[in-house]
């Protein structure tokens, strides 16, 4: 059984370790029969170069200053404020953290209160059992496409700027712009206008003229996950017919 553990309090390990290009992974705690469990399912299992540290400060160092691909944190001995503290820099960082600990009551009550996008909880009585399901589910939440949508919701929840909704306005009411210019392009009188409006023929025809900038609009306010690509689709939509216009079809035909 080979495997690559290196102890960041060496430098000489250190460097060894940012010149590798495969996974990295960091254990910190003051157990060392758990580091070396953790070390050996994480490399023979994931393949991952193993990083370990003693104190959290002394990892939080290391975070701030080099890539890792997952964090293991024994949280005994640990103080509430220190845990805190760490797990706010690791959401800012969007690193999954494993935290693990001997009291399954104080576990839960930090499941109970931390995001846990980003972050698992096992204890260390199960540690042996249900370490690979967790960890294999923890690097599936945090998988590059899943990181991009929760960075999305995320910005779509943050306060909106007035020239955003002005913005959403003038595509709420799009529909009726368009009206007012045929009007004034076409010089038909407002019973033609509409009548030719309304004899538009086809579902897609009309959802073009009457809903596919309110919904752009809809998609520009809403938080839900799928807004932004809805948004963007439809931009890409509205430029495809605005391409494969012809000229000489509605509203000209009419005239």
């Amino acid at each position: 059984m080979q495997h690559k553990i290196l102890n960041l309090s060496d430098t000489g390990h250190e460097n060894c370790s940012q010149e590798s290009t495969s996974s990295t992974s960091l254990i910190i705690g003051t157990d060392e029969f758990i580091k070396m469990n953790i070390s050996n399912r994480l490399n023979n299992i994931f393949s991952q170069n193993i990083l370990t540290k003693q104190s959290l400060d002394e990892g939080m160092s290391y975070l701030n200053r080099n890539k890792v691909d997952l964090v293991v944190l024994d949280i005994d001995q640990i103080e509430d404020s220190a845990i805190d503290r760490f797990y706010k820099f690791i959401g800012h960082l969007e690193i999954p953290c494993l935290m693990t600990g001997s009291d399954t009551n104080f576990l839960n009550k930090l499941r109970l209160e931390m995001d846990t996008s980003f972050v698992s909880f096992l204890p260390k009585s199960i540690l042996n059992t249900m370490f690979t399901e967790t960890v294999q589910l923890l690097l599936a939440r945090n998988a590059p496409g899943k990181k991009l949508t929760k960075r999305i919701i995320k910005t779509s929840s943050l306060p909106k700027s007035k020239s955003l909704y002005l913005l959403a306005t003038f595509l709420f009411l799009e529909p009726l712009f368009k009206i007012l210019y045929l009007k004034f392009d076409t010089g038909f009188n407002w019973e033609i206008l509409f009548r030719t409006i309304f004899s538009i023929e086809g579902a897609i025809k009309n959802i073009e003229f009457w809903g596919l900038f309110p919904l752009a609009g809809y998609a520009l306010l809403s938080v839900k996950s799928w807004s932004f690509f809805f948004f963007i689709g439809l931009q890409i939509y509205s430029i495809y017919a605005f391409a494969s216009y012809e000229k000489f079809t509605w509203p000209y035909v009419a005239e």
